[in-house]
């Protein structure tokens, strides 16, 4: 055995060792949260485990735990198998897959981040769960115990969820002895020691994620480095600065970090690695080379699965030989070829791959027929077909089993079917897999229409978007008149998945270009995917693209027109004719030079300024106008000073006319100079014909609550127990699609108070509010908190375009009786709000406290469907199209009109 194999038979045991022997060595390592010894890491998980006993949480209990990537992950998943038994789930699971999950699981309490983890926190409530929150178990500090016994060998250690044939998942309990023997395992087949380092960029409810990426490395004393989810950019960035020796990741995972590889200034050859690791599906051997030759060292390809924890077999570092499409041999599992009849077969003849060994589980929880079906006379069959050479070394030739392995995720196709089945147009359905380049297999789905109904691909995804995570929305689609199924009515999975490629085949040749852009994006497609040739009409899915390929086009493009495309933009890169249409709507041109008209590129630049001179309020001086000597310099500062400002501030700013920089800015250039001055003209009339209008515009004053969050009200002008709170949601340009000091100068400061939140990083609140909370529901959370201490007479909500759909999860969640969303954006281009605004919707439903009015301009389509589909979800909303608009700030609009005050009046504080 190798020297650097801690020989424990349990978890705890195992841990306790490697604090001994390793000492202050560092274990765990994290760009945001700094190192962990092995004997710190000893103590913490004594102390956590200590903490769990305290709640009555005994070695039998069943832990759910859903918490993202991160140190603290790694910390809960070792003390919940040391105190008991853990369940692991991925974050990205909708509500209704956590509750679906649990139930069947078992769990009976769960530990989660509650924070970044809302969905899974809604469903344990709904199922009367307990919720420990993460945060309160981990944090703080408190002595280690020995007092606990530690768990026996065959004690169930963690209970994993994988994907099974049936319409459920199936319950795969690992017992300490299994994973200890797993991760021994991958420590001989690496020959890992103390001094390796890996950098963990896998998702950690994963097999790979727990053993390969976490107890081989702790059980070699080695140390891991924690990075949370793969980016292959940041990937470049850690690697100089951690030194890991090896990786690992799936084949479209490596391919990225090759694509990466071959555009880096410096190249990886040289580095700290000094191995790769592929796994979950077959790398073709060009990857391979294209790997080795880029980063200058070999690739390790592997063969496993959950209930082998996971390591079956395994090719080996050089010297030994590695042999094209082998999966390499065992690392201690016994491996055969069976026939039908269970017997073994000779060297060279395909059969079923069937292991035994301590690694591999003793059999599915509940599920006596899949039980029956995979093991035989003490052997587990893996449901795949393959071949061992002479040498022992396992060639893999197909799947017996009807999983479609998505890129190392597995997706049940009865799963799809029946979130497919509950469409209203949809009569029959079936999913299959599509053979891919970079994922190994893909999702398709067929799909009969009932008799005058219209389902397209793009209304699937829709629909099931919202149901399921994100690599289980089929790629591929295909409308049928029947599906082919068995006498006994099982459809015929591969008679469907032939039909697709037929249709594949015959169809007619590639989409010639209509345009010169179109003719652009097929050539940028062809060379980032590696294609010879894309008509504007290929499907992305089926010339071979990933998520991963999906951000170099991305990226590439917006280096071709010269802007930043929204990240909704991608949603609608299906074809480069799809592709080619968006991006004409967002401004380009279809002749080259592509770019967008200048005022909109400036104004993109204008709001990557306001981003950073928002950060430093003190800026705002009277000399704060009149120190811009750029046309787009003006802009940002006018854009700032409007976004942040009181009237009274304002005025201040407007009538200043000092400013030396002014006068050498005219001197060197007086025509930009000339400019800038009639937009200054310009903005003083508008302020001045706003300010005439209002009632006791200078009565406001402004108090920053927060980096995000400012509080305009005037306190001389009676108690805010007499006024209604306004709680208002910016747009993406960080204000409420007007200037706040119209907003301010049509409401009355003796009646209503303003609290405005920002989102800084221009995402549609994906990332929360920094300082107020990282997700929709913490913010609601905390305006709850400050509103009630505040102890406003009323409390309402107000949100603009991006800004529309937090403030209508804001009111429904606190209660609040009215909220009006101007120009809100549409739910189903933004997941992370779909997802929290459908439970929104349900507690609307269920309990109506809040009325919801939906204001939009009719004429602009995006804001009519935007309403249209919130109006979906919630039917009480009141829908407030206005004929006469057809721009997006609605509420601008309005003031330009002079029928601001009146709007709110009517809409808003009725």
């Amino acid at each position: 055995m190798n020297p650097a194999v801690l020989a424990a038979p349990d978890i705890a045991s195992v841990l306790k060792q490697a604090a001994a022997q390793y000492g202050d060595a560092v274990a765990l390592l994290s760009p945001d949260h700094g190192e962990t010894t092995y004997r710190e890491l000893d103590r913490r998980i004594a102390m956590l485990a200590g903490r769990l006993r305290a709640r009555g949480v005994d070695r039998g209990a069943r832990l759910g735990i859903v918490m993202p990537n991160g140190p603290d992950m790694s910390v809960a998943l070792l003390a919940a198998c040391s105190a008991c038994t853990a369940v692991p789930f991925n974050p990205a699971f909708t509500r209704d897959e956590h509750r679906a999950n649990f139930t069947h699981s078992g769990v009976r309490l769960l530990l989660a981040d509650t924070q970044a983890c809302g969905p899974a926190v809604a469903a344990a409530r709904e199922l009367g769960l307990a919720v420990i929150p993460s945060g309160e178990l981990l944090g703080g500090d408190g002595a280690s115990t020995d007092s606990a016994v530690s768990p026996g060998p065959d004690d169930v250690a963690m209970v994993l969820t994988t994907s099974g044939t049936t319409g459920r998942g199936k319950l795969v309990p690992l017992t300490h002895r299994n994973l200890c023997a797993g991760a021994a395992d991958v420590v001989r087949s690496m020959d890992l020691g103390a001094g390796d380092r890996v950098l963990s960029m896998w998702e950690q409810h994963h097999i790979g994620g727990i053993v390969d990426l976490l107890l081989a490395p702790l059980m070699s004393g080695g140390s891991v480095v924690v990075a949370g989810g793969f980016d292959a950019a940041r990937f470049f960035d850690l690697l100089p600065r951690f030194r890991p020796t090896w990786f690992q990741g799936v084949p479209a995972t490596l391919r990225e970090l090759y694509h990466h590889a071959m555009n880096a200034e410096t190249p990886p050859r040289g580095s700290s690695l000094r191995f790769l690791r592929s796994v979950a599906a077959a790398l073709p051997p060009q990857w391979m080379a294209d790997l080795e030759a880029s980063f200058g060292v070999p690739v390790i390809q592997t063969f496993g699965m959950t209930e082998a924890s996971p390591l079956i077999t395994s090719t080996r570092l050089p010297p030994a030989v590695r042999k094209p499409n082998s999966t390499g041999s065992s690392c201690g599992t016994l491996v055969a070829i069976l026939d039908a009849e269970g017997r073994a077969l000779p060297a060279g003849q395909s059969g079923h791959v069937a292991i035994r060994g301590a690694n591999v589980f003793a059999g599915y929880e509940n599920d006596p027929q899949a039980n029956a079906e995979a093991f035989r006379d003490g052997w587990f069959y893996t449901g795949d077909l393959g071949r061992l050479d002479a040498d022992g070394d396992l060639f893999l030739t197909g799947r017996a089993k009807e999983l479609i392995n998505r890129g190392g995720e597995k997706i049940s196709p009865y799963e799809i079917e029946e979130a497919l089945l509950g469409h209203p147009g949809i009569e029959d359905a079936a999913a299959f897999p599509v053979v891919h380049p970079t994922l190994g297999e893909d999702l398709g789905v067929a799909v009969v229409i009932r008799p005058g109904a219209i389902v397209t691909h793009q209304d699937v995804r829709s629909f099931v978007g919202g149901q399921l995570a994100a690599f289980k929305i089929p790629r591929h689609f295909m409308a049928v008149e029947s599906l082919p199924k068995s006498p006994v009515g099982k459809v015929l999975r591969k008679d469907v998945a032939a039909l697709f490629a037929a249709r594949q085949v015959s169809g007619p040749g590639p989409a010639r270009p209509t345009n010169e852009l179109e003719a652009a994006l097929a050539a940028l497609w062809a060379d980032e995917l590696d294609v010879p040739e894309v008509g504007i009409d290929d499907s992305f899915a089926a010339i071979g693209g990933d998520s991963l390929s999906s951000v170099r086009i991305f990226l590439a493009a917006e280096a071709m027109v010269g802007f930043k495309l929204p990240d909704e933009a991608v949603r609608h890169f299906d074809t480069v004719r799809s592709m080619a249409a968006c991006l004409v709507e967002l401004g380009c041109s279809v002749k080259p030079p592509f770019g967008q008209a200048r005022d909109a590129t400036d104004r993109d630049a204008v709001l990557d300024l306001v981003t950073g001179t928002m950060a430093d309020r003190q800026a705002i001086t009277p000399d704060f106008l009149r120190s811009a000597t750029s046309e787009v310099a003006f802009e940002a500062a006018r854009h700032t000073a409007e976004t942040i400002s009181t009237p009274a501030e304002l005025k201040q700013l407007i009538e200043h006319r000092g400013g030396a920089s002014t006068l050498a800015a005219l001197l060197r250039h007086p025509i930009l100079s000339l400019r800038i001055a009639r937009r200054r003209a310009s903005m003083r009339r508008e302020f001045e014909a706003t300010i005439a209008a209002a009632a006791d515009p200078l009565a406001w004053v402004r108090e920053e609550v927060g980096p995000n969050v400012d509080l305009f009200h005037a306190p001389h002008r009676g108690a805010s127990a007499r006024k209604t709170l306004v709680v208002g949601f910016s747009s993406r340009a960080m204000r409420l699609t007007a200037p706040t000091y119209h907003i301010l100068c049509a409401l009355d400061p003796a009646q209503c108070e303003l609290l405005v939140l920002r989102d800084p990083s221009r995402r549609h609140y994906l990332f929360g509010i920094p300082g107020v909370g990282d997700t929709i529901e913490a913010a609601a959370r905390w305006l709850e908190t400050y509103a009630s201490a505040r102890g406003n007479a009323r409390v309402v909500a107000l949100g603009t375009s991006a800004g529309a759909i937090p403030a209508i999860c804001a009111a429904i969640v606190n209660r609040w009786p009215r909220v009006l969303a101007a120009g809100a954006d549409r739910p189903s281009h933004h997941p992370h709000l779909t997802e929290v605004l459908r439970l929104c919707a349900g507690l609307q439903a269920r309990e109506g406290a809040t009325t919801i009015v939906l204001a939009y301009s009719a004429r602009k389509q995006r804001d009519a469907m935007g309403a249209a589909e919130i109006k979906t979800l919630i039917d009480s909303a009141i829908l407030k199209g206005d004929e006469r608009f057809k721009d997006h700030a609605l509420l601008y609009l309005l003031q330009r009109k002079g029928e601001l005050g009146t709007f709110l009046k009517e809409n808003l504080l009725a």
